[in-house]
C-alpha cells in the first residue's frame, strides 16, 4: 500500500456515515437534458444557472430551460459561470466567453486566449473589470467605450506553465489565481508568484475561496490548505478525501461552514474532522462535481452522470431507516429513559441508540437491537422513574425492561392484566403505569420499580361499555388524569370520572390522540379525519370546545399525534406530514423540507430536551433541530419569463417596456411568469388579477 493510501485511510476513520439525508432530484422529467452538471450558480434575479457538458440550462422553480449554441453560446460544454457587479451572467466554455442579453447570448471576443479553463474560471472586481482563468494565463477585460479589451497578465517568474487554473478577487481587491503548478497574485498592476514561498505545495490549484472570517482556501485534486486571516503562509488541512475523479470546487453553507466537493460524496467541515454525504446518505451518486448555498440558505449539489440535487432540510433534518441499523422503517414509538438512552419503538422490534457524538452536525447514532421475547411490534414506550422502560406490543401485550441488565419481565393475568393488544402506555405523578388497549384500560396499583411485583386494575370511566377501546391517557399538570376511547374523553379527577362527547362540543366520540397545552389546556384528535380540538377546562367542570382543520390551517384532517415542544408550539403528525402551531401561524413540514416520509404514526413523537424532535414515520424516523440559519421571511420574486401579444415576442431586455404598442391584431397575450422560490416548488400558489381593463 502506498503511504499516500495509508494517510488517506487513517484520515477517512473520522469521516461519519450514521444517517440519511433527504434530497430531491432533477433530471429530464424537469427539462434538465444533459445530467453531467459542471458548475451550478444562482443570479440575483433568483434563476438557478446550471451549466452540464452539453448546455447551459435556468431553472425558475418549475422547469429548465435550455442554452446551446443555437442561443448564441461559443460552446456546449460549460466551464463556468459568474455574475459581475452590473448583473451581466457571463458563461465560460473552452471555446469562448458569452454574456447574457435577454433571451440569447453573445459572444465576446477575447482575441488574447481560445477559452476559460476551470470552474472558477470568471471573477470580477467592484470596479466591474473581468478575471478570466485562460490556457494562456491570467486575462483581465476592461470596459472601453467600444466593448471589453482583454490583456494578458505576464507570466510571473518560478511559473513555468501558461495556463491558469482559476481566479478569485478577495474583499481587499486582490486577485488570486492557481497559475501552472502554483498560485499567483495580482495586486497594484502587479503579479507574483506567492504559493511556495507562502508554504503551498507544486501543484494545479483548481479553487480558491475567502470565507465570513477573512481566511483564504485553496484546493487541489489532493490537497487543502488555509491561510488564517492575518497569517502570511498557508496551513495544510488533512482528512479531506481526494477529487481526482470529479471537480474540486469549494463552497460555503449557511453557518459559514466549509463544502468541498470529492468522488466520495459531498465533504462537510466539522471542526478538525469532515462529514462524507454520499450515496450511503441519500444520494443517487457519490460522484459531486459542483456546490453552491443559494439565497435561501438550500445546497444544491452538481452530480456528475446525475442530475442536479437540493438538499432538503439542510442542517435541520436527520433520518434513519432499515440501512442505518433500524429493525423496521415503520416506527411507532420514542422514547427516552432515565440515563438518557434513546429507545426507539418499530414495527418488528426495539431498537436503542449508542451515540457516539454530538456536534453542530447533529446526533451520530449507532443502532443496537433489543430483544423482547413474544414481542414483534413495539406499539408504545413510556420511562419510568426508577430507570425501567415499559413496553408495549400490538400484540405481545405488556413488559417491563431493565436497561442496565437487558432483563425483561411479562405483566399478564397473574398481575390483574387482560390484555395481549397495548396501544399507549404513560405514568402519572405518583408513578403508576397506565396501559390504554383495545380490551379496556388498567392501571398499576402502585408505582413498579424493578424489584417489586406489580399489580394491575381495569379502570371503567363514566360510560364505560364492554370491548371498549382506549387509545391513549396522559397525566395533568393538575394532578387529573385524561383517557382517550371509543366512548368520548374520560377525565379522573378527585377519583371521579367524568366523561366528554359530542353533547360537550367533541367531533367524534372516537378520541384517540392528546397533548397538554402549556397554558393548561387541552388539545384532543379523533380516530377519523376531524382535525384537532382545543378544550379548555370551565369553572363548572365542562368543557369548551375550539376545532381547527383544513380550513385554518392543517394540510390534513388526519391527526395521529400531538405533542409541544420546548418552546411550547403544538406539533401535529398527520398522514401528509407534521404541521406545527405556534399561536399565531401554521407550518407545514414535508419531504419537502427534509421529512424522511409524510405518513406519521401514532405515539412516533419526542420532543427532546436539547430542543429537537424525533417523528416516527411508516418509511423511517427523522430528527429535527431548528436550524440557527433563519432565512429572510419575504415574499419570492416573481418575474416574467416571456411575453407574447399574438405571434409576437416581446423582448423583456428592453427598458422602456411602459412604451409597448399592442397592435389589434395581435389579440391574444400569453405570459409567462415564475416565483423564484426554490423551497417547497410545488406548494407555490399564484393569484391573477388585471388592472386598468374596462
Amino acid at each position: 500500500m502506498h503511504r499516500r493510501s495509508l494517510v488517506l485511510l487513517i484520515a477517512l476513520a473520522g469521516v461519519l456515515h450514521a444517517q440519511r439525508y433527504n434530497f430531491k432530484f432533477y433530471a429530464e422529467e424537469q427539462g434538465l437534458d444533459n445530467l453531467a452538471v459542471q458548475v451550478v450558480m444562482q443570479d440575483r434575479a433568483g434563476f438557478l444557472w446550471v451549466g452540464t457538458q452539453n448546455g447551459l440550462y435556468r431553472y425558475d422553480g418549475n422547469h429548465f430551460i435550455g442554452f446551446g449554441k443555437n442561443e448564441g453560446l461559443p460552446g456546449a460544454r460549460i466551464e463556468s459561470l459568474h455574475e459581475s457587479i452590473d448583473g451581466t451572467l457571463w458563461v465560460g466554455t473552452r471555446t469562448g466567453l458569452a454574456r447574457h442579453d435577454g433571451d440569447r447570448f453573445e459572444t465576446v471576443a477575447l482575441g488574447v486566449a481560445r477559452g476559460i479553463v476551470g470552474r472558477a474560471g470568471i471573477a470580477s472586481d467592484r470596479e466591474g473589470r473581468l478575471y478570466l482563468a485562460t490556457e494562456r494565463g491570467l486575462a483581465i477585460g476592461t470596459r472601453t467605450p467600444s466593448g471589453i479589451e482583454f490583456t494578458l497578465v505576464p507570466r510571473p517568474p518560478r511559473v513555468t506553465r501558461e495556463e491558469a487554473a482559476s481566479v478569485y478577487v478577495d474583499a481587499s481587491g486582490a486577485v488570486w489565481y492557481g497559475c501552472g503548478a502554483s498560485l499567483c497574485r495580482y495586486e497594484g498592476g502587479q503579479s507574483r508568484e506567492t504559493g511556495t514561498e507562502a508554504g503551498l505545495p507544486l501543484e494545479k490549484w483548481d479553487a480558491i475561496l475567502g470565507d465570513l472570517d477573512g481566511n483564504l482556501w485553496v484546493r487541489s485534486d489532493r490537497s487543502l490548505f488555509v491561510r488564517p486571516s492575518g497569517a502570511r503562509r498557508f496551513q495544510p488541512r488533512s482528512g479531506l478525501p481526494e477529487s481526482t475523479n470529479t471537480y474540486p470546487t469549494l463552497a460555503l453553507d449557511p453557518l459559514g461552514r466549509l463544502l468541498a466537493t470529492t468522488y466520495r460524496g459531498l465533504a462537510r467541515q466539522n471542526g478538525e474532522r469532515w462529514e462524507l454525504i454520499g450515496s450511503q446518505e441519500g444520494l443517487t451518486t457519490s460522484d459531486i462535481s459542483s456546490v453552491v448555498q443559494d439565497r435561501e440558505g438550500s445546497i444544491w449539489l452538481g452530480l456528475l452522470g446525475s442530475g442536479l440535487a437540493r438538499w432538503l432540510g439542510y442542517d435541520e433534518w436527520q433520518s434513519w431507516s432499515e440501512a442505518e441499523g433500524l429493525s423496521r422503517e415503520s416506527i411507532w414509538s420514542v422514547a427516552r429513559d432515565t440515563t438518557g438512552r434513546l429507545w426507539v419503538g418499530t414495527q418488528f422490534g426495539l431498537n436503542y441508540a449508542d451515540e457516539t457524538g454530538a456536534d453542530e452536525t447533529g446526533a451520530k447514532l449507532e443502532w443496537r437491537k433489543q430483544p423482547i421475547a413474544g414481542v414483534n411490534m413495539i406499539r408504545t414506550l413510556a420511562a419510568a422513574a426508577d430507570g425501567t422502560l415499559w413496553i408495549g406490543g400490538a400484540p405481545g401485550g405488556l413488559r417491563q425492561l431493565n436497561p442496565k441488565t437487558g432483563q425483561v419481565r411479562s405483566i399478564g393475568a397473574a398481575q390483574g392484566f387482560n390484555s395481549n393488544d397495548v396501544l399507549h402506555i404513560g405514568v402519572d405523578r405518583d408513578g403508576r403505569v397506565w396501559a390504554a388497549t383495545r380490551d379496556g384500560l388498567f392501571r398499576s396499583t402502585a408505582p413498579a420499580p424493578w424489584g417489586s411485583t406489580p399489580r394491575f386494575e381495569q379502570q371503567f370511566p363514566a360510560g364505560t361499555q364492554p370491548g371498549e377501546s382506549f387509545h391513549m391517557t396522559i397525566a395533568g399538570r393538575n394532578g387529573e388524569v385524561w383517557a382517550a376511547g371509543d366512548r368520548g374523553l374520560a377525565r379522573l379527577a378527585q377519583d371521579r370520572w367524568t366523561r366528554f362527547t359530542t353533547r360537550d362540543g367533541l367531533k367524534s366520540d372516537v378520541v384517540s390522540q392528546m397533548a397538554e397545552d402549556p397554558d393548561g389546556s387541552l388539545w384532543i384528535a379523533y380516530g377519523d379525519a376531524f382535525g384537532v380540538t382545543r378544550l379548555t377546562t370551565q369553572e363548572a367542570g365542562g368543557v369548551r370546545a375550539e376545532h381547527f382543520t383544513i380550513a385554518d390551517g392543517l394540510h390534513s384532517d388526519k391527526a395521529v399525534f400531538l405533542g409541544f415542544d420546548r418552546l411550547g408550539a403544538l406539533w401535529i403528525g398527520t398522514d401528509r406530514g407534521a404541521d406545527v402551531f405556534d399561536r399565531v401561524r401554521w407550518r407545514h413540514f414535508s419531504r419537502s423540507d427534509g421529512l424522511i416520509w409524510d405518513d406519521c404514526n401514532n405515539n412516533a413523537f419526542l420532543a427532546d430536551s436539547d430542543g429537537s424532535l424525533w417523528i416516527g414515520t411508516s418509511r423511517g424516523l427523522s430528527r429535527f433541530l431548528p436550524s440557527a440559519f433563519v432565512p429572510a421571511n419575504v415574499p419570492p420574486p416573481v418575474v416574467f419569463t416571456s411575453v407574447r401579444f399574438g405571434d409576437r415576442t416581446v423582448d423583456l431586455a428592453r427598458r422602456d417596456r411602459s412604451s409597448l404598442v399592442v397592435r389589434y391584431r395581435d389579440n391574444s397575450l400569453h405570459v409567462g411568469f415564475a416565483a423564484l422560490t426554490f423551497v417547497q416548488e410545488s406548494s407555490v400558489l399564484f393569484r391573477y388579477r388585471l388592472t386598468g381593463t374596462q
